[in-house]
């Protein structure tokens, strides 16, 4: 059993089918947790060396790296303003289930957010004014902007896939 506590904490010290050694917090008091955690990372690991499977990392984890890698970009802004539509739609879901009609299907219901947000600040002052506010309609964003959105998709799955490889 490879397990161990340090204080009231069981951690993991295994090594991988790769020969990289694994040691690491396993975050619970509980030793029967303990080792059930043990064994799935060490499965894992295996599916991950065998196989060519890829370890569960969720959309959120590889956008997190993403800004923290690239955190030099003079473009850095505009990428956190496209995550944050992707993670609308993607939040909390593993990269391995995140399939490219899912992805077409997000950049297809594109609505130009800006615009919203525009409506909005003008529709506030014209009921300050007792005016007669418009209805709110949606207006489709660029197929520039859709470009964008799935360049930088590509790119994090991109990165993400080749972290996972070596």
């Amino acid at each position: 059993m490879s397990i161990f506590r340090r204080g009231s904490v069981w951690y993991a010290d295994f090594t991988a089918p790769d020969g990289k050694r694994i040691k690491q917090s396993l975050g619970t008091e509980e030793k029967r947790q303990a080792q059930e955690l043990h064994d799935r990372l060490k499965s894992e690991q295996w599916r991950i060396e065998r196989l060519g499977d890829f370890p569960d990392v969720t959309f959120d984890d590889a956008c997190l790296r993403w800004l923290e890698e690239k955190a030099h970009k003079k473009s850095l802004d505009a990428d956190k303003g496209r995550i944050g539509f992707w993670l609308i739609h993607f939040q909390g879901v593993l990269l391995k289930s995140i399939s490219e009609a899912k992805i077409y299907a997000a950049v297809s219901k594109m609505t130009n957010r800006k615009h919203r947000d525009n409506w909005e600040s003008k529709a506030s002052s014209l009921r300050k004014r007792s005016d007669v506010v418009e209805p709110f309609v949606e207006v489709p964003v660029s197929i520039s902007t859709k470009a964008k959105h799935l360049a930088l998709m590509k790119a994090i799955m991109r990165a993400a896939r080749a972290r996972e490889k070596g």
